[in-house]
């Protein structure tokens, strides 16, 4: 609260991050959505680009983590794409570059896009050397990932050689417990029966340690309920069928997240967006028209003075500038006078109730967050125009429009 009208270009944004970290944590998935979502409104207003991708990236965590592998795929190519442009990215953006990779390689394998994630893993342990970085993301998570890979391709004995090459090194223990469960997969497939209960056993015990679940673990308990069922240990049976149980109710719990992403994110964003491209498009129409209006303009204008230079005709010249002047008396108010005129009424009932509706719309799709936001560009989404919803936010919220865009 002290820092919510800070200048800073971290502030408040770092506070709403660190809270939104700690629900993250805690799988309190919704509460840490809506605080990314207002951090990220301020690090649009504070034109922090770092926090904007941190923040992405972040909600694209979210999206992994309740299964919606695709939209989190879109987030981090963005993310990706916009790290790649900055100078010396690798040199002075390494831990954001390979943070980015990683999770990028991540997404593409969720979606079993596998040439895409092998073509992004090369570039990572190419680049990317052993013991060289002390990063979170290091040599050996490109490793693990690869080991992965190989395992959806079903080469099982390179797979085998980069999961158990990697697993030391790994940083988080979820990603040893996956390592865990590939391995125990691949000797379940091999009918290797003491190495598959091996490592699933330490698989699960890790899951239990890090308590951070995940759609893949529902494979591993599905397997250990099948090998304890085949051999009549009813109690190893119930145990990881309650296991399962627990895992399937946190998942259901994740959809309905799922649905709320969809609704406080991914919709406003596809509305701005395209809010976005019908701007460009107007401007493009409007640059179109101003170069033409431009070429006509010169062309009469160079046909008028090459007559009246030629022909020298003074006198039609005044009798024109006399008919205009007649004319002029006779037309309807200009715009200006009009404008002036509908300055001095009241909104009618109609359309501040149209406004009224806009605005609540407006306001819970957080439609505020998006940059650089005008006054016209929302009259045009609310399908009315600047004058009356300069009026309408006074009279409806009792305050002037850039006021009300800084609530």
């Amino acid at each position: 609260a002290l820092s919510k009208h800070s200048k800073h270009i971290f502030y408040p944004t770092a506070g709403y991050i660190a809270k939104a970290n700690i629900y993250y944590v805690y799988r309190f998935y919704k509460k840490a959505l809506d605080l990314y979502l207002i951090a990220l409104g301020y690090a649009y207003r504070k034109n922090s680009q770092g926090d904007i991708n941190y923040i992405k990236g972040s909600i694209s965590e979210l999206k992994i983590q309740i299964g919606d592998d695709h939209s989190a795929v879109k987030i981090e190519k963005t993310i990706h794409d916009s790290i790649i442009k900055l100078p010396h990215y690798k040199e002075q953006h390494t831990e954001n570059y390979y943070n980015s990779l990683y999770h990028l390689i991540l997404g593409y394998i969720n979606i079993k896009e596998l040439d895409s994630a092998t073509l992004y893993i090369n570039k990572g342990l190419t680049k990317f050397k052993p013991f060289k970085y002390k990063l979170q993301i290091s040599y050996y998570d490109f490793v693990f990932l690869s080991g992965i890979t190989k395992y959806y391709k079903e080469e099982y004995h390179p797979a085998i050689d980069s999961l158990k090459k990697s697993m030391p090194y790994l940083y988080f223990g979820h990603h040893k417990a996956l390592s865990h469960l590939f391995l125990s997969n691949i000797y379940k497939h091999q009918k290797k029966e003491n190495l598959f209960l091996k490592h699933a056993q330490l698989a699960d015990s890790m899951v239990i340690k890090e308590n951070k679940l995940s759609y893949e673990y529902r494979e591993l308990y599905e397997n250990l309920i099948d090998y304890y069922k085949t051999t009549n240990n009813i109690t190893k049976e119930l145990k990881y069928l309650n296991r399962l149980i627990s895992l399937d109710s946190t998942l259901r719990q994740d959809y309905e997240t799922k649905e709320y992403i969809l609704k406080k994110y991914d919709t406003p964003y596809l509305f701005s967006q395209k809010e976005k491209i019908i701007t460009q498009l107007k401007a493009a129409k409007q640059k179109d028209l101003l170069i033409k209006t431009g070429l006509m303009s010169a062309l009469i204008t160079s046909v008028i003075a090459g007559g009246f230079y030629y022909k020298k005709q003074r006198r039609y010249l005044k009798k024109y500038n006399a008919l205009i002047a007649n004319n002029t008396k006779k037309l309807p108010q200009t715009p200006i006078a009009l404008e002036k005129e509908i300055k001095t009424t009241v909104l009618p009932h109609t359309v501040l109730e149209n406004i009224q509706k806009g605005l609540l719309q407006f306001e819970t799709t957080h439609g505020f967050l998006e940059p650089k936001l005008t006054l016209s560009k929302l009259a045009e989404h609310l399908n009315t125009n600047t004058n009356y919803l300069s009026k309408g936010v006074k009279q409806l919220r009792n305050m002037s429009f850039s006021n009300y865009l800084k609530l």
